[in-house]
């Protein structure tokens, strides 16, 4: 099944497969993050395929190309965070807004400025069978906190849309919040539905001080 073509390079469940170069098919422009959906900042918040990860794709949305899977939320966590930072009251959880639709909510409260060296990574990993999770190909290089906000909206944009996170630096102390989130296919590629769950990590550091760790769980349907 065909997961996504970058250039005349088409990535399958079985790998990288080299494509003709008649191939007429328009392709998406993966460049320099991310998913997860986290996700997801993804997210502050909070996706699919293959067995060699590739890193450092930036994913350039074909606009009007029908989604035929929805994402849904599965869970959160905060899984680390610095105290020095990060206040112990800051929280992530998934709940239903109805029946079909999972929604995410959190708070973070920050307890100091951000300075302008804070980093961010971020991977999706996939969900085995053994119900281990191990690399795909959406995972960003270190890059700030400031152009991950302001260069991956499909990522940080499932947090900003949805309370008074920052958008945009300098991200100052205070406390955000994340409120009924909910994640839009139309901002993430055509994805298989091969693999239905996805855990997208969020790494957030200072040099080499972890800020924050979150994960996000995600379902493809």
């Amino acid at each position: 099944m065909v997961v996504f073509d970058i250039g005349h390079l088409m990535i399958t469940d079985n790998g990288l497969q080299l494509l003709p170069y008649t191939y007429k098919r328009r392709c998406l422009d993966l460049g320099t993050t991310c998913c997860v959906m986290l996700v997801t900042l993804c997210l502050l918040f909070g996706a699919a395929v293959r067995p060699q990860p590739v890193a450092g794709f930036d994913i350039d949305i074909l606009s009007g190309v029908p989604r035929d899977y929805k994402l849904q939320y599965l869970d959160a966590e905060i899984r680390k965070f610095s105290s020095k930072y990060i206040g112990k009251d800051s929280k992530v959880e998934v709940g239903k807004y109805n029946s079909s639709l999972a929604i995410l909510n959190g708070t973070l409260h920050i307890l100091k400025d951000l300075p302008p060296q804070t980093t961010v990574e971020f991977e999706a990993l996939r969900k085995e069978n053994n119900n281990a999770y191990t690399s795909g190909p959406f995972k960003t290089p270190k890059m700030s906190l400031c152009n991950f906000l302001e260069q991956k909206p499909q990522f940080a944009g499932t947090i900003t849309k949805f309370g008074n996170a920052p958008k945009a630096c300098p991200i100052r102390a205070g406390v955000y919040h994340v409120i009924n989130g909910w994640i839009d296919e139309n901002d993430f590629p055509p994805m298989p539905k091969s693999i239905p769950e996805w855990r997208a990590d969020v790494t957030v550091k200072i040099n080499k001080t972890v800020l924050l760790k979150m994960s996000i769980y995600i379902r493809i349907e």
